[in-house]
């Protein structure tokens, strides 16, 4: 027997207190790198999880409850039966059937006639509280936060990729326009910036109509500029004269050849320096 049927079981003939809609905080980012952003099982069929036998309540009625997520009308992720005493008030508290490991938002809770004008894409009432007079049925849509990571790519060094932001956003949202918006990616002197690619598909451009389904990785490119250096010899020359190189590439200057010595007739200035005569002594034999 689940922890809920446990619950509403031993209230049974008691009229539950009507709260609101809890909305739980976003759970902490745990930085594994996955394509899988929830840790609940698979989605099951509205067969599984039948309601209890109702032995302890006076006037037993059947409560369902249906969780979809991400938008997707069309399949139940989670769904369980219980039985609650006629009367009671249920309180759908959405932690109780769903998790997800980056968090996730919540559309609403709705009944049948809201649940179908959500399916149409009419206003839909929320509930905060159900009376049961009968077979109730509560639907739910909730929808998951999913990781962004942005890296830094230079001259096409993946390996060396620097991580330049980390952050999340809904399931569904148009991925440019977030990265756009929040990625804050900076420019660098003497480089050009290029943005947005698939890092999973290197080389591969992001559209302007991707969205976000799942962990997204990106990368932008920066490209070291060139520029070409002229060297001025000042009356000499120089090999070689010019030099292509990038921005914070080292370039020291090439050496200065001495210039040519003029033609024709050259006084030279000279000095002698004359050395005095020494007298050496005497010797005798």
């Amino acid at each position: 027997m689940s922890k809920i049927r446990k619950r509403l079981l031993s209230a049974a003939l008691a009229v539950i207190l009507a709260v609101g809609l809890t909305r739980p905080a976003i759970a902490a980012n745990d930085g594994a790198e996955t394509t899988d952003t929830t840790t609940q099982s698979a989605p099951v069929t509205s067969g599984d999880n039948e309601a209890a036998p109702a032995a302890d309540l006076v006037d037993p009625q059947t409560v369902q409850i249906k969780v979809y997520r991400n938008g997707d009308t069309s399949q139940v992720h989670y769904t369980e039966k219980f039985q609650m005493e006629k009367g009671a008030e249920v309180p759908p508290l959405i932690e109780d059937y769903y998790s997800s490991r980056y968090g996730f938002e919540v559309d609403g809770w709705f009944n049948d006639g809201g649940w179908n004008n959500y399916v149409a894409g009419k206003n839909a009432t929320e509930l905060e509280t159900v009376t049961v007079n009968g077979w109730t049925n509560l639907y739910c849509m909730v929808t998951d936060y999913n990781n962004v990571v942005v890296y830094g790519v230079t001259n096409g060094d993946k390996d060396n990729a620097e991580t330049l932001y980390e952050g999340k956003t809904l399931y569904g949202t148009n991925l440019v326009e977030y990265l756009n918006a929040n990625a804050g990616v900076a420019e660098r002197p003497g480089y050009t910036l290029d943005k947005w690619y698939n890092w999973d598909w290197f080389g591969g451009k992001i559209g302007d109509d991707k969205l976000v389904t799942g962990w997204t990785n990106v990368y932008v490119t920066y490209t070291a500029n060139k520029y070409t250096l002229s060297f001025n010899a000042n009356g000499g020359t120089v090999d070689p004269e010019s030099k292509e190189v990038t921005y914070d590439e080292a370039c020291p200057p090439p050496p200065r050849l001495a210039p040519p010595l003029p033609t024709g007739r050259i006084a030279l200035a000279t000095s002698i320096r004359r050395t005095p005569h020494i007298r050496l002594p005497a010797t005798r034999s």
